[in-house]
């Protein structure tokens, strides 16, 4: 089986963080680690790279999935029954796959 990186980036609508947030944690990456091949889900907040300059709008989660066929593994992601908050902008939610190419290396 090989190893790939599901990076959703997304964000909350204007004054809806807390929702969004809650929806997020108790919710929806509940659903996603319940696919099938989903093996890790961690979120992660933006933060400025500059003193003082604005962070990125979105977050990030990325999910650790395991497949042999990463066709079915998106059809299932696509089909899937999920609830979606009233609180994600979802006119800006972005979706990247990158196949793992080494193991983890640790210091």
């Amino acid at each position: 089986m090989s190893r790939y990186q599901i990076h959703l980036h997304t964000r909350a609508l204007p004054g809806q963080e807390e929702a969004y947030h809650r929806w997020y944690d108790e919710v929806h990456i509940v659903e996603m680690l319940g696919l099938s091949g989903f093996l890790t889900g961690e979120r992660f907040a933006p933060v400025p790279l500059v003193p003082d300059a604005p962070a990125p709008e979105t977050y990030l989660a990325i999910y650790e999935v395991e497949t042999n066929d990463v066709g079915a593994l998106l059809a299932q992601l696509n089909s899937a029954k999920m609830e979606i908050s009233p609180a994600l902008d979802t006119n800006n939610v972005r979706m990247e796959l990158y196949r793992t190419i080494t193991p983890k290396i640790a210091s």
